[in-house]
């Protein structure tokens, strides 16, 4: 996964995130117009930090109780 471009880390994180809820996703990354791209990257450079400090959390309270 680090090896993926930052657009296509996105693109596949929106993929998961359409598949978990049962969204169908009609577009591909390049038919997605640069306008709607930049916003996306633009929310997840707000969300992204809070999500990863989420998961963190998450992990080291799983990692608590169970480990």
């Amino acid at each position: 996964m680090r090896t993926l471009s930052t657009l296509a880390q996105v693109h596949w994180r929106i993929q998961l995130v359409c598949n978990v809820f049962g969204v169908d996703v009609p577009w591909q990354g390049d038919e997605v117009s640069p306008p709607v791209w930049a916003v996306l990257l633009a929310v997840w450079d707000v969300v992204g930090p809070w999500v990863h400090g989420a998961v963190d959390v998450l992990i080291a309270l799983l990692q608590l109780f169970y480990g």
